[in-house]
């Protein structure tokens, strides 16, 4: 959602995704399905981008960590820190939470359970590894993290909370018996997976050290320090669970890095942001307690993207938890998609049809826009702060308005007068194609099918923020000139549905499922 808004407002966007394999869990998996454990990594990563394909997520770059140039980065990196005095070996001997892939101390541990994955044993584990010795950062750290965007060179972490988290766990002293030791461990003892520690084969790099370094090696850290042309990251945007790793350990390992590295490569800057997004929850638990899962495959296939999309990004705040029914999914459908959108968009493409038989002549007194979307810079705004379900909701209570305005000037009723009826059919035009350009960066499909169903000047290739402003602002919605309905979305005279209505007794109910044993 915001990479497609970033190339809509104009800016250069590199959108990078990958998947973290160098981990214990993956190799047990592969185990015991009987495959090379490299071989189930690359089987996964072709699932996991299909899956995102199939919800239309424009990503730029897809890495793997167990790929080449992740693993000569990572190594370069690492020495780099142990350089700079930050690493040293010391034994350890604490509880696992394979799941988390995450050591957990008492304060994070619920009846002997990790509470985010209950059904897994936490793993006593005790053994000689490194240790990255965070501890020695918490001052720095505290001087670089910040709640919001200002003049210095921070790290922003949002929402608010999640910066208080952060800074109340780096502020422990460590003779505070409440406190929680910062030092951690980033290696274990090699198994045969993962990536060596280059000085001591022994070991392999625990994975969230590893993992992290995703961020610069995606976008061309190698070897040899060099080739970060898209570094520093504006954003990352993680889930709320891994906030520590991306907001105290990460910036530490960057600064550990540059003092290693200062006489002979270039120095790291830190990203700029850390947004932590919030989890859904499933019939009103969390996913991990109820056993249940989302399969957003069959909601995709049973309803199309844009509608897994709009559910997600209008009921659930980004910054914080979401829940999701079925039941909720399909009223939220039916009524905002199928009965507002979809029944507006079908309405106006059929009167143009019927009563001008689909070329809506020029209008020379029609509004630029009566009805037509949230004011420019409340939309901008609000979507870089990532409140989508504010951005939609003021979308969908225009359109609302908009099906209004159809009741209220009825424009079947003016046939006596083509001229009024004109402009009141393009007004609604108007309205729909400013619908069309806001929606772009949300429901790209949707936007898409709303704009070509007008013979418009401009293709929706071409739309972006400044041809919102200007459409709102000066006048290029004005009615100087015919808009013709496309033939493309034409069937047996009538448009083709944007949405279809789904019916509740539908005997299957895709997308939640039970999660085996």
């Amino acid at each position: 959602m915001q990479a497609r808004y970033r190339r809509f407002k104009g800016d250069d966007v590199f959108f990078l995704m990958g998947n973290d394999e160098n981990t214990w869990k993956v190799a047990k998996r592969a185990r015991e399905l009987g495959e090379d454990p490299k071989a189930y990594c690359d089987r996964m990563a072709e699932e996991f981008k299909s899956v995102w394909r199939a919800l239309d997520i424009s990503f730029d770059e897809f890495i793997q960590t167990t790929e080449e140039r992740h693993r000569g980065g990572v190594q370069h990196f690492i020495e780099m820190v142990r350089k700079s005095g930050y690493i040293e070996k010391r034994r350890y001997a604490g509880l696992y939470c394979d799941g988390c892939e995450a050591f957990k101390t008492p304060k994070e541990i619920e009846n002997n359970r990790c509470p985010n994955h209950p059904k897994q044993e936490l793993r006593r584990t005790e053994e000689e590894n490194y240790f990255f010795l965070l501890s020695k950062f918490r001052i720095k750290l505290l001087n670089i993290l910040a709640p919001k965007v200002n003049t210095g060179p921070d790290l922003v972490i949002e929402p608010e909370s999640r910066y208080n988290e952060v800074v109340k766990f780096v502020s422990f002293e460590l003779d505070d018996p409440d406190g929680e030791p910062l030092d951690i461990s980033i290696s274990r003892r090699n198994d045969g997976w993962g990536i060596p520690v280059p000085w001591d084969e022994s070991q392999v790099i625990y994975v969230w050290f590893d993992a992290l370094l995703n961020y610069m090696t995606g976008v061309g850290l190698e070897k040899d320090g060099l080739g970060m042309g898209w570094w520093p990251a504006d954003v990352h945007f993680i889930g709320k669970d891994i906030t520590r790793f991306h907001c105290a350990l990460w910036p530490a390992m960057i600064m550990a890095y540059n003092e290693g590295a200062h006489d002979q490569y270039y120095a790291l800057d830190l990203p700029k942001k850390v947004f932590a997004h919030g989890f859904i929850n499933i019939d009103g638990q969390k996913a991990s307690k109820s056993g249940r899962f989302l399969d957003p495959m069959e909601l995709v296939k049973e309803f199309g993207c844009d509608a897994y999309r709009y559910y997600f990004l209008s009921r659930c705040n980004f910054a914080s938890d979401g829940d999701y029914t079925f039941d909720h999914f399909v009223d939220v459908y039916n009524a905002d998609l199928a009965n507002n959108l979809g029944n507006l968009v079908q309405r106006t493409v059929s009167m143009v049809l019927k009563y001008f038989g689909g070329d809506l002549p020029a209008v020379e007194d029609a509004a630029n826009v009566v009805h037509g979307g949230a004011p420019y810079a409340d939309y901008a705004g609000s979507v870089e702060n990532c409140e989508y379900k504010h951005v939609l909701g003021q979308i969908w209570a225009e359109l609302r308005k908009m099906n209004e305005y159809i009741d209220q000037m009825k424009p079947w009723s003016l046939k006596s007068d083509p001229g009024r009826q004109a402009q009141v059919l393009r007004n609604l035009v108007n309205g729909l194609r400013v619908t069309a350009i806001m929606l772009k960066p949300f429901l790209p499909g949707t936007s898409r099918k709303i704009w070509e169903s007008f013979a418009c000047p401009n293709s929706w290739e071409e739309l972006d923020l400044r041809y919102l402003e200007d459409f709102l602002y000066r006048r290029l919605g004005a009615g100087h000139y015919n808009v013709g309905v496309s033939r493309d979305i034409v069937d047996l005279g009538r448009p083709t549905p944007l949405f279809e209505r789904y019916e509740n007794d539908h005997p299957r109910q895709p997308g939640s499922n039970t999660s085996q044993p």
